[in-house]
């Protein structure tokens, strides 16, 4: 990677001093200059666009002026033509020709005539001739005699040709091909396959498993399944233990890892901007462990855990009775009020935070919770719902609910402080009214 990026710095920079560029070379000749790669795993060559008939014949408005000379590959014969692909009738080169307004075969078809006379053809293509000499076959016999094949062309007999006669044949193979005719065998051919040759595929090929496991072994180990620049890599290093499934697009990648006793891991790599992790359709997401189900997500996105929660903690913590969750840290809740109504309404007389609030004297709420059994504004436990572990309540309206209960208490003081302060006045007043009287007595 590293000479890559050397090799187009250099080129770049040669391009803008120059104005040529040259691939594989730093020293252009010409406005491009390419020379062969010295490697001899690297094909050579330039690839135009390819594409077919159809599909260029589909971008013929953007074709025009601008585009002469441009040049492609098509792959197929546009049917039906137009008037700019009207010679693209096979596959081949073609340049587009804006004065002529149509696309060009690099080699124009051509018109052929071939004949003979006596023992002389002629062939003349687009007008230009030439002629040589050749057997016109008026009379000709062939005779095979034993393993000899002889040949007579209008009364000329040929060399004679050995000719093996097949009488018994037998053909076996065991990664070698073996031939033995009339009792003599023939020197063995090796009979090429993945395990000893290169081949090319001349169309779609489907290997059915059956259940079965295809296996790739190297001399470490390794069983790797890999396209560049993206596609699917299994690899096993039998010498560590290690296996993982890499998915890639691009320079994106999904990583899946596992180590000899070690933690399995499941990663994002590359450029890629999140790990997504869940169903796409209608089922919910489980978690589990020990192959019991510890958490789950439902489709609605109800998520429910089977045990007990910490959080804020950087390991695991013990957890005692019927204890479910703990906290390193706040617990903020929204609620869609806060108790200042309380204070607000009684000193001004109106709430604009809580326009219902009515505060209650201590007789009220001694009225209502003999008959109630619960304060003015708490929910009461019909209200709540029972679940399988006890009594389900709202704790940011409980909180809020008692919150409110508090700063009452705190009204209810006042006006009893008041009371106390007053009645403590009176009770002076009659001391002092008490003192003169029993001082008028003892006169």
């Amino acid at each position: 990677m590293k000479n890559y990026f050397i090799i187009t710095g250099f080129l770049l920079i040669n391009s803008l001093t120059r104005a040529q560029v040259g691939i594989n070379t730093g020293f252009p000749q010409a406005t491009l200059d390419i020379v062969s790669s010295s490697a001899p795993s690297i094909p050579d060559g330039i690839i135009a666009p390819r594409l077919t008939g159809n599909s260029l014949k589909s971008k013929d408005a953007l074709y025009g002026t601008n585009q002469n000379g441009a040049i492609v590959f098509v792959t197929q014969a546009a049917s039906p033509t137009t008037t700019k692909t009207i010679e693209v009738t096979k596959a081949g080169y073609f340049y587009y020709d804006a004065a002529a307004v149509k696309w060009i075969a690099f080699q124009p078809n051509t018109t052929n005539i071939l004949g003979s006379s006596a023992n002389t053809i002629t062939s003349t293509i687009n007008g230009v001739s030439a002629s040589a000499p050749a057997v016109n076959s008026v009379s000709n016999t062939s005779t095979a005699n034993s393993n000899t094949l002889t040949t007579t062309v209008n009364g000329v007999t040929g060399a004679s040709v050995n000719l093996v006669k097949s009488v018994s044949n037998d053909v076996s193979a065991t990664n070698f091909l073996t031939t033995t005719i009339n009792g003599i065998s023939s020197t063995p051919v090796a009979v090429k396959n993945i395990y000893n040759s290169d081949g090319t595929l001349t169309g779609n090929r489907v290997v059915t498993m059956a259940g079965n496991r295809l296996s790739f072994k190297g001399s470490t180990g390794n069983t790797d399944f890999s396209n560049n620049g993206g596609g699917a890599s299994i690899t096993h290093e039998s010498a560590t233990g290690t296996a993982n499934i890499v998915l890639s697009s691009g320079v994106s990648s999904l990583q899946l890892y596992v180590d000899s006793n070690a933690a399995a891991q499941v990663s994002g790599g590359g450029s890629a901007t999140s790990l997504l992790v869940g169903t796409s359709n209608s089922s919910p997401l489980k978690f589990n462990t020990n192959s019991i189900t510890k958490a789950e997500i439902a489709t609605d996105g109800r998520f429910n855990i089977n045990n007990t929660l910490s959080i804020g903690y950087s390991e695991q913590q013990t957890f005692t009775g019927a204890q479910k969750l703990k906290v390193n840290g706040s617990i903020v809740t929204t609620g869609a009020t806060y108790p200042d109504y309380v204070f607000e309404k009684y000193f001004t007389g109106i709430s604009d935070i809580d326009p219902e609030y009515k505060f209650s004297k201590l007789e009220e709420v001694r009225d209502f919770v003999k008959k109630n059994h619960h304060l003015p504004g708490v929910i009461s436990i019909k209200e709540l719902q029972k679940s399988e572990g006890g009594f389900d309540f709202d704790l940011t309206q409980l909180s809020i609910q008692q919150l409110e209960k508090i700063e009452e208490l705190y009204l209810h003081s006042f006006e009893q402080e008041a009371s106390i302060k007053k009645q403590q006045f009176e009770i002076a007043a009659l001391h002092e009214k008490l003192e003169r009287l029993e001082q008028l007595i003892s006169k």
